[in-house]
Parts: C-alpha cells; sequence; structure tokens
C-alpha cells in the first residue's frame, strides 16, 4: 500500500527530491541525539501512524493520546480510520498506553495491538490523576492517561 497523499507536501521538493520537512526535522533531531548521546528521548510523532517518519525508531513504549476527527483528509472519516492509522506506531512486544478513547476507536486499538503483537493493557488507571495533577479541566487527567 502506498503512503497517504500529502497534498501541502506535494511541493518543489518533490521535484527536487528533498524529503519532507516533517521527516528532515525528525532525521535532524534523531542525528543530533546520537551526536550528544542523549540515552532517552520523547519522541512525539507528526501525524501518527503507519507513515509516520518516527517509525524508524525502536521505541521501549509507545502512546496514543486521545483521537478526534483531525487530518480526515489523510487519516480517514470515522474513528476507526483514524484509529488504525494511528495505530501504526504499534510494534511487537513494545507496551502501548492510550488515553481514554470512545468505543470506536478503542476497539480498533485492542484488535492492531493483537495483530501486531503489542502489549496494551486493557484498562488504564486514571484514579490518580484528579489527585496528582491540578488541572483545569478534564481534558488535562483524559491526556495524561497516556502517559501512564
Amino acid at each position: 500500500m502506498n503512503p497517504p497523499s500529502h497534498s501541502a507536501q506535494a511541493t518543489a521538493d518533490d521535484v527536487v527530491g528533498l524529503p519532507p520537512f516533517f521527516y528532515f526535522l525528525t532525521l535532524l533531531a534523531l542525528r543530533i541525539f546520537h551526536h550528544e548521546r542523549v540515552d532517552v528521548a520523547v519522541l512525539e510523532v507528526g501525524l501518527g501512524g503507519r507513515w509516520d517518519a518516527t517509525n524508524i525508531v525502536s521505541p521501549v513504549v509507545c502512546g496514543i493520546t486521545s483521537l478526534g476527527y483531525d487530518h480526515m483528509e489523510i487519516l480517514g472519516d470515522t474513528l476507526a480510520l483514524i484509529a488504525a492509522e494511528k495505530a501504526g506506531i504499534m510494534k511487537a512486544g513494545v507496551p502501548v498506553v492510550s488515553a481514554e478513547q470512545p468505543a470506536e476507536a478503542a476497539e480498533v486499538l485492542r484488535l492492531e495491538s493483537e495483530l501486531v503483537q503489542a502489549r496494551l493493557p486493557s484498562k488504564l488507571r486514571r484514579a490518580w490523576c484528579a489527585e496528582s495533577l491540578s488541572s483545569p479541566g478534564a481534558h488535562v487527567c483524559s491526556d495524561a492517561a497516556g502517559g501512564l
């Protein structure tokens, strides 16, 4: 299967043969991490998913924040399709943590984790969130659950 078309990236870079800007920044960051002998780095994906530049990294853990209807022209027009694309960051044997997801997305993430043999816990422990974070809104707790 071919990567999704990124119409915003179809510019002079394609004519000259340069990588898309995010790919360039990812490679630059990885080069700097190597040069500086960084022991641990937290990488945030671009759009996330199967075609993300960060997929070249072998992570010790993968995290998926709350999914919504962003970048639908690239990721799909349903939460199930978006979740399937986002699940592309999962790796065999690597733990996956996820924020609480709508049922449609959660089921896709569960099935994809089984398919690639990634370790996705069945329940998230969020009880600590209200006590541990002085958050102005519930969304902070929900996003923080992705870091558990």
